[in-house]
């Protein structure tokens, strides 16, 4: 599913919806914990995971672009995410 796709003149933001959309067509694991900052007044909220090799793809229920974690499947909320959905 292709998020954000919508192009602007604004280059830098034009790579980054190609890198998500790469990321996000092409994952290898997806997983719902919750992430910090995304809950009402910036608490601990639902957010999606989508990991492709060592990075991942953080999305809102609804898919919305939150961030892109290079290097991120290290990442201690990731790591409890796939730890909880039994895959490591």
């Amino acid at each position: 599913m292709a998020v954000g796709t919508r192009r602007t003149a604004d280059p830098s933001r034009n790579r980054v919806v190609l890198v998500f959309n790469s990321a996000n067509n092409a994952v290898s694991v997806h997983v719902s914990p919750s992430f910090r900052g995304q809950g009402a007044g910036g608490l601990t909220g639902p957010v999606k995971f989508a990991v492709k090799g060592l990075h991942v793809v953080v999305m809102t229920p609804q898919n919305e672009f939150v961030a892109i974690l290079r290097c991120g499947i290290g990442n201690g909320s990731v790591q409890k995410a796939l730890m909880d959905a039994g895959l490591i």
